[in-house]
């Protein structure tokens, strides 16, 4: 509900038990949470709040002291931490419940393609504190129109840029009689030229930048279905990855060097789900865990692993309810 505020902060320590609080936000979800992200590699991180009127992002730094405050959330930071993303939160809501956030409201409201400036999406120059907007809504879709996109309510979600941070992705989503979605992935830069809809058709769900120029994705293609999928950006071609290995959708994240990747599952009918590196030179599977979570953590409160590597590439962690309450998990890994 509106108000409701979580804790902000970092787990540090040898087994990462100590806890250090850096504050507490309004704007947050079961799914993403506040968007809490280090800033490139600096001592600082960045999170979304309400200020009760609109949704900021503030950047504090180890200690929790605030050292900026931006007049919009954001979505991604880019690697070097100069820039970020931002779009429409508040319309999230409707489009997606359980990616919005309570309180704020969309000044577009039932309006289904926003062509409102300000409505679309943002480049934020996180040092000087500027932005500039990019598309609106409805400059993405009279991009290559689909005849599923007439008379369905449009928003821009996920966004995510490239290692060198000259490029990015996100979806532009429509969503039909408030039940069917649809999802294309467009990439661009940072002027928002050399835009690229990927080939991939009707759904696109989670996605990892390999190195600049491919992109991971789990989507669907009309000639292949779903799968994992290694596109090429700028490009109309396309290969499937880990085809026996990789059955189901999941949350991946390359490690630093691009050969290996961490994901994960959905519950299966068994209630588990599966954590494990793909070795994507040798088209090998290692399964870390599996783990069985708890019946009430379902739809909204459903708590996926959203596996992450540490920025050395030697510790993986991950959210989990299997201990009876929503954890973070480590897992410190060998390397050979």
């Amino acid at each position: 509900g509106t108000g409701d505020q979580v804790e902000v902060g970092y787990l540090y320590g040898p087994d990462y038990l100590e806890f250090k609080s850096l504050g507490k936000t309004a704007a947050w979800n079961w799914t993403q949470g506040g968007m809490l992200q280090w800033v490139g590699e600096t001592e600082q991180v960045i999170f979304n709040d309400f200020d009760g009127e609109q949704y900021v992002a503030r950047i504090v730094n180890l200690e929790g002291g605030e050292l900026k405050e931006m007049p919009y959330p954001v979505g991604a930071v880019s690697p070097g931490g100069s820039r970020a993303l931002s779009y429409n939160f508040a319309r999230l809501r409707r489009g997606m419940p359980g990616y919005g956030y309570a309180g704020g409201i969309d000044p577009d409201g039932d309006v289904l393609i926003p062509s409102r400036k300000g409505s679309g999406l943002k480049v934020i120059d996180l040092e000087r504190g500027r932005s500039e907007e990019l598309f609106t809504v409805a400059d993405l879709a009279a991009i290559k129109p689909e005849a599923s996109m007439e008379g369905a309510f449009h928003y821009l979600t996920h966004c995510l840029f490239a290692p060198s941070g000259e490029r990015f992705v996100f979806f532009h989503r429509w969503l039909v009689k408030d039940n069917r979605r649809y999802t294309r992935m467009i990439s661009a830069d940072l002027s928002g030229g050399n835009l690229h809809i990927f080939p991939a058709f009707e759904m696109v769900s989670h996605v990892a930048w390999q190195d600049d120029r491919h992109v991971l994705a789990y989507a669907r293609t009309r000639e292949l279905g779903d799968k994992y999928y290694l596109f090429t950006d700028m490009s109309s071609s396309y290969r499937v990855v880990g085809e026996q290995a990789l059955r189901s959708d999941g949350h991946p994240q390359y490690a630093p060097g691009g050969q290996y990747f961490v994901t994960d599952t959905y519950p299966d009918r068994f209630g588990r789900q599966h954590l494990m590196i793909y070795d994507q030179k040798d088209d090998q599977r290692l399964d870390l865990a599996s783990l069985r979570q708890p019946l009430k953590y379902i739809k909204g409160t459903r708590c996926d692993f959203h596996p992450r590597w540490n920025r050395k590439g030697d510790l993986i962690c991950f959210d989990s309810a299997h201990p009876g309450k929503r954890s973070l998990c480590t897992i410190k890994l060998e390397r050979d």
